[in-house]
């Protein structure tokens, strides 16, 4: 993965990742899927962060897992 520190403004996150699970898995059924995500984490103010974010899983024969996730971070 890589990520772009201050992207677009200063304290904003950019970032993408690609993967897959470990090939040596002998489970039947298994056959290497491929996982992408991206995501914006951009810093509101001192204290809350809000990270968007859109993943996909890919598997041969299957149809793909999307998804979207809306992390909020708080810290004190």
């Amino acid at each position: 993965g890589v990520v772009w520190t201050d992207a677009f403004s200063e304290g904003n996150d950019f970032g993408i990742a690609y993967g897959t699970a470990e090939d040596h898995i002998t489970d039947g059924g298994y056959d290497d899927p491929m996982a992408w995500e991206i995501y914006y984490a951009m810093g509101i103010n001192d204290n809350i962060t809000v990270t968007p974010a859109f993943f996909q899983v890919q598997k041969d024969n299957e149809d793909d897992l999307n998804g979207i996730v809306v992390k909020t971070t708080f810290t004190f």
